[in-house]
């Protein structure tokens, strides 16, 4: 199982990690509503910063418009309330309402990311023998 494990992470992180580079990049392509959630990420969530500012050049490659509909169809039913709330508390509206797989990936992702850095550091490696024939 131990063998497994370390790409197995490698496979969530790069998933998850995309997973917000779309959606974040697709929300900072929404027209009007773009530019201010990155202005109050910018002052408030560090992460989210990273994922507009990496996920907006990543989105061009999917298509702009496409990324900001399906961000936009991600927090549909609470649309109305916030895009009316107030600047320092866009980002935090935005994170609750997520839905539950793309809030554990928003916050998964660093976590992943230090996990499959410390198992590929204690990774199992062969032991060579001075003088072996293999």
């Amino acid at each position: 199982m131990r063998r497994w494990l370390l790409p197995v992470t490698w496979l969530l992180f790069f998933t998850a990690f995309a997973a917000c580079l779309v959606f974040w990049g697709g929300i900072a392509r929404v027209p009007a509503f773009g530019e201010q959630v990155e202005r109050a990420a910018a002052r408030h969530a560090f992460l989210t910063a990273t994922y507009m500012g990496v996920g907006k050049h990543v989105v061009p490659l999917l298509g702009e418009e496409r990324a900001a509909q399906w961000a936009r169809g991600q927090l549909a039913s609470h649309w109305d309330e916030i895009a009316s709330a107030p600047p320092g508390l866009l980002v935090e509206r935005i994170i609750v309402a997520m839905p539950v797989w793309l809030r554990a990936a928003h916050h998964g992702a660093p976590l992943l990311l230090l996990l499959g850095l410390v198992l590929h550091l204690f990774r199992p490696r062969p032991v060579k023998i001075i003088g072996g024939r293999r």
